[in-house]
């Protein structure tokens, strides 16, 4: 399997921001997740799953 770094996984993210509603995203949403993702384990698959369950966290608590 074929690890991502950062900016890729940066790249990646950016192209699901559409599957959030405007504006649920702050700036550093998707820089900080493409990190965590890239130190973590380089998969497109979790680094999108994780700010899938962010989103899911936010709005199952209310938050924007």
């Amino acid at each position: 399997m074929k690890r991502f770094d950062a900016n890729q996984l940066r790249s990646i993210l950016e192209h699901r921001r559409d599957a959030f509603r405007d504006g649920a995203l702050t700036e550093d949403v998707i820089p900080l997740g493409a990190a965590f993702a890239a130190q973590s384990h380089g998969d497109a698959r979790k680094a999108i799953d994780l700010i899938r369950k962010a989103g899911e966290f936010a709005d199952k608590y209310g938050h924007d």
